[in-house]
């Protein structure tokens, strides 16, 4: 599996609003419906569920509407949340910075095609080969 390491300290180097002295890493994302910790998550509408499935999740930044805040504040304790306009935009900038900061395909030790995405989670043997067009889910 592919990851990267990204201090949540640096987060300001997106945006001088996130300035933060928290200590740990992002290892990588996941979704609002199948979190995991030490991840870059966002939820783009509360539902019935969204607080109950975050509830244990640590060392992760969770971007959140800014109009829920209510909602997420339990969740601070443990992690970056950030209340924004538009969590979708703000995870896509994110995740941008992040990944130009890491060449992910220096670590891999498989070959991709042209077109294929490999899941987050998605286990794939050293020396795999996966053809144009595919898509390795986890």
């Amino acid at each position: 599996m592919r990851t990267f390491n990204f201090a949540v300290n640096k987060l300001g180097e997106v945006n001088k609003d996130y300035q933060n002295n928290y200590r740990y890493i992002i290892k990588w994302v996941s979704t609002s419906n199948n979190p995991t910790n030490n991840t870059l998550i966002f939820v783009s509408k509360l539902r019935d569920n969204t607080v109950a499935l975050l509830e244990n999740i640590k060392e992760s930044i969770i971007i959140v509407p800014k109009i829920e805040r209510d909602a997420f504040t339990e969740l601070e304790s443990r992690n970056m949340v950030l209340y924004v306009k538009n969590p979708r935009l703000e995870y896509a900038k994110i995740l941008q910075h992040i990944l130009g900061k890491f060449d992910l395909n220096s670590s891999c030790d498989y070959k991709c095609g042209n077109n294929t995405i490999v899941e987050a989670g998605a286990v794939v043997k050293s020396g795999a080969i996966i053809g144009d067009n595919c898509i390795i889910k986890s």
